[in-house]
């Protein structure tokens, strides 16, 4: 149900950004709200306690927001508030700054490596997904790995290129494992 949610009112809000030509502008306002509720999570708690009356949630975004977002994303608040939708505010938020990242064509890409890539390697990475997809820039996020023991897993929304040496040796392991088991078959 979240997902719906998030997707219905964050569609509404990317909508709202195309129509008024502020995009670029209500997405930076976005990840700034996002962080400002990442590193207070009390704040988050306190306006979506059940004791908090719709007028004083309203009150409580108005004072944390007012004059640092826009009167569109203002308004996107009191009607998240007025539709008993402010738990899902990030979620929200979240699938909003998807959409524009698809929208102006960044591609969020999701590495492991067995070790750390200097930055010749992450270059070459972007380079190469930038050749392979419609992508005009890329956001990397590696990670290590070490039981990877060598290649690379990348991941660009629902697919993965699986180039460890783990996975290799893995299927390596089965195959000679069916090997090994139609020679046992052949010797009765």
């Amino acid at each position: 149900m979240a997902k719906v949610i998030s997707k219905v009112y964050g569609d509404a809000l990317f909508s709202l950004a195309l129509e008024n030509d502020k995009l670029d502008t209500i997405w930076e306002e976005v990840r700034m709200t996002r962080q400002i509720l990442s590193e207070n999570p009390t704040f988050v708690k306190t306006i979506c306690h059940p004791e908090i009356t719709k007028q004083d949630q309203i009150k409580l975004l108005d004072d944390a927001f007012k004059g640092k977002v826009s009167d569109e994303v203002m308004g996107f608040f009191h009607v998240l508030a007025d539709k008993k939708r402010l738990k899902e505010l990030d979620a929200v938020l979240e699938y909003f700054d998807r959409s524009a990242k698809e929208y102006k064509k960044i591609g969020v890409v999701y590495v492991q490596t067995a070790a750390e890539l200097d930055e010749e390697q992450r270059a070459a990475l972007k380079k190469r997904i930038l050749e392979t997809t419609d992508y005009r820039s890329v956001e990397l996020h590696v990670t290590v790995d070490p039981d990877l023991i060598g290649g690379i897993i990348v991941r660009i929304k629902d697919r993965i290129c699986d180039g460890s040496l783990r996975t290799r040796l893995e299927t390596l392991s089965r195959e000679l494992s069916k090997i090994q088991w139609k020679a046992g078959e052949n010797a009765s």
